[in-house]
């Protein structure tokens, strides 16, 4: 009798243990700061084409090109995390030209319409990195999905196939994403978030990340990189070690003062100021051009992440909406 009663209590605690286990996952914007950092630092071996893991107790499963659009995808796991980082990379257009649109409920069981060049590539790269990302054998494990410029919205549609097809835990699916393209219709972004929420997806972008012509909508927390901290940290990281707070001052100068010669001249077209109006519209111009140049072909540092994420969580255990929490409303202003 007292070992069938010591085994059920064995048994209930293992099941209690299990339950919490599965079901203990914390959702993408309630991750430590330091989590976030090695996903980014993932998504950069994907951009540089590193075939290794850098990373302590990190080990890389897979590694795969698709040659016809020359995006990459790599699948990293830390066993003693449970966890797996599956990083994609595109190219991010400047401007887009309106996108051919696909039917999404074949492929991933979702609703809307989806951008055929992001399915052709998550498509292409799935059937290389499938054998290596099966959950069936690793249920306990979570999954981080993350992307960079068109890189984003294959991360976003390689999380969608992998909740459509595999009955997780909540919050087991993650997705973050840096200046990603944008994904679907709105009609597929509401059926992506029924399985997906916002606070399981995080999308860092830069303030002015138009994507023109593009009749589809970014997915997830926009968590917003104003024109300051963009050139801050391209400036400190490429060419100087300048202190930010000096580069701040600095660029948001620069920035007022071409703002505030720009504005007379849209009223006064023929004041004699045009000349030097001109000069501060095209230094204000270079500045932003320079600025596009940069991030649009690499990933913010660790600092600069890590500033944009910590703001975003702080303001949203505040009480402001998540779709709001991670926005700065100066356009040259940076967090302190």
């Amino acid at each position: 009798m007292k070992k069938v009663s010591f085994f059920i209590i064995v048994n209930f605690v293992v099941a209690i243990f299990s339950q919490d286990l599965l079901s203990g996952y914390p959702p993408a914007i309630d991750l430590p700061y330091e989590d976030i950092q090695t996903v980014t630092g993932f998504l950069r071996m994907t951009y540089q084409g590193k075939k290794t893991s850098e990373l302590p107790e990190w080990s890389l499963e897979n590694f795969v090109e698709d040659k016809k659009s020359s995006a990459t995808g790599g699948i990293w796991k830390n066993n003693t995390k449970k966890r797996f980082v599956i990083a994609y990379h595109g190219k991010k257009s400047f401007i887009r030209a309106e996108q051919d649109l696909i039917e999404a409920t074949p492929n991933y069981n979702l609703q809307g319409k989806i951008d055929r060049q992001a399915f052709d590539i998550e498509k292409s790269l799935h059937e290389k990195l499938s054998s290596s990302l099966n959950p069936e054998n690793k249920s306990e494990y979570e999954y981080i999905f993350t992307g960079y410029g068109l890189g984003g919205s294959v991360a976003a549609l390689a999380a969608s196939r992998f909740v459509s097809t595999y009955k997780l835990s909540e919050n087991q699916v993650k997705i973050i994403n840096f200046s990603s393209s944008k994904i679907g219709d709105e009609v597929f972004t509401k059926s992506l978030y029924e399985k997906l929420p916002l606070t399981n997806i995080l999308h860092f972008h830069r303030h002015l990340d138009i994507d023109f012509g593009a009749s589809t909508k970014h997915v997830g927390t926009p968590i917003e990189i104003t024109i300051t901290e963009g050139v801050i940290d391209t400036v400190s990281h490429i060419f100087t070690k300048l202190p930010r707070r000096t580069l701040e001052i600095g660029t948001a100068t620069a920035g007022f003062y071409a703002l505030s010669n720009y504005l007379p001249y849209l009223n006064h077209s023929n004041s004699q100021n045009n000349y030097l109006v001109g000069c501060a519209t095209g230094l204000a111009l270079t500045l932003m051009g320079a600025y596009d140049f940069f991030t649009c072909t690499d990933i913010p540092s660790d600092d600069l992440v890590t500033r944009a994420f910590c703001y975003t969580q702080t303001r949203n255990k505040t009480g402001v909406n998540l779709s709001e929490a991670g926005k700065i409303w100066m356009l040259f202003g940076s967090r302190t």
